[in-house]
């Protein structure tokens, strides 16, 4: 026997129910959406801004100690440029040139670029390498780190005393606008070394 039909037994959804149900879904999913896109950002951001931060840290780290074992009378400080002729460590390597120069920013770049490069005593570095780098002839030259601008109006290399070399950039690789990024501030003093003979050839 066929059972009888209760009304309502097996009714659908009437399109108000349909329409209700998908806008509460949408708001749902979009809720889901905006949360996972801000942590993706999120996560995007405390990456960049690792790098930012070891990339400056390790710089930072090169010069300093390039300084602290220096010669005496082995430092040359500009604005703009370090030179160093430094001890290498080593009876193979027992001293070596050094330097490092920030070049600003091109036109429409958020931050300049601080190469660095390392090479035997004895030949002095070009007087013009400053002017050369900035015009984008960088054989024989390494970027230490990118993205990056001086301190206020201080200059990123600057002699405070005699033979005290005091470092600052700081990093806008993952500074959003109006942030001041990775800042490195640092003042290093080289320890007693034998006297550079001309400089020990650098410079």
């Amino acid at each position: 026997m066929r059972r009888a039909r209760v009304p309502g037994d097996d009714d659908g959804m009437t399109m108000a129910e349909l329409v209700v149900y998908m806008v509460l879904l949408s708001l749902v999913l979009l809720g889901v959406g905006a949360f996972m896109v801000n942590a993706l950002t999120g996560q995007r951001r405390a990456v960049a801004l690792s790098e930012a931060s070891n990339n400056v840290q390790v710089t930072s780290n090169a010069m300093s100690l390039a300084v602290r074992n220096s010669s005496t009378g082995g430092l040359k400080v500009a604005a703009s440029t370090l030179v160093v002729h430094t001890g290498g460590g080593s009876a193979s390597d027992p001293w070596r040139c050094e330097a490092w120069i920030y070049v600003p920013p091109a036109t429409g770049a958020a931050g300049g670029t601080i190469y660095s490069k390392r090479w035997p005593v004895g030949t002095p570095l070009a007087s013009t390498a400053a002017a050369d780098l900035a015009a984008g002839a960088t054989t024989g030259w390494t970027t230490a780190v990118a993205d990056v601008l001086p301190v206020g109006v201080s200059p990123v290399f600057s002699e405070v005393v005699a033979g005290s070399v005091t470092i600052q950039f700081r990093s806008v690789q993952s500074a959003p606008s109006g942030a001041p990024g990775v800042t490195i501030m640092t003042t290093v003093t080289p320890r007693t070394q034998a006297v550079a003979a001309a400089a020990g050839g650098c410079f």
